[in-house]
């Protein structure tokens, strides 16, 4: 069943305007040189500002983490929600997701993300009270979940999923 406000996704939809953000945010978004989306963004988008829960698959580079960001962003400033856990089936993934994390800039406010809010990426087996945004392996969160205090490190360098 298809929610009234979600917008009409067509094969004449372009812009991320199209998509339902609102102005300042596709502004940002042109700043930042993201002009069209990707298919899984034109496809997740308006899903998710319905507020359903959404997994999603693309390839490499097509904008899924980006688009996560924007959506923690908003849940962490406008919903109030106290964490996030951002999981990554490897390390090298983890690394990556912090990095984009650090250069995320908000639409509303021109700050960084890390600068509003900390974001920490588990090296070891212990989340800080004060990160809102918490990324770690799905390998080291089932170590911690078993109370596994000797987590090996090299157990998140290959994915359990290949």
């Amino acid at each position: 069943m298809e929610e009234e406000n979600t917008p009409e996704i067509s094969e004449s939809t372009t812009g991320f305007a199209d998509l339902g953000l609102g102005p300042k945010l596709v502004a940002t978004l042109d700043a930042l040189g993201y002009e069209e989306p990707t298919p899984i963004q034109t496809q997740a988008i308006p899903q998710l500002l319905t507020g359903v829960d959404l997994l999603g698959q693309a390839a490499t580079g097509t904008g899924k983490t980006r688009t996560a960001i924007s959506l923690i962003y908003r849940l962490i400033q406008h919903k109030r929600f106290k964490r996030i856990l951002f999981l990554v089936d490897r390390n090298n993934l983890g690394k990556q997701t912090d990095k984009e994390f650090q250069s995320y800039v908000s639409p509303y406010n021109n700050y960084k993300f890390t600068e509003e809010y900390p974001v920490q990426r588990l090296t070891k087996n212990v989340i800080g009270d004060s990160s809102k945004v918490v990324i770690t392996t799905i390998q080291r969160l089932y170590a911690m979940l078993q109370g596994d205090e000797d987590f090996d490190p090299s157990n998140e360098e290959h994915s359990f999923f290949e």
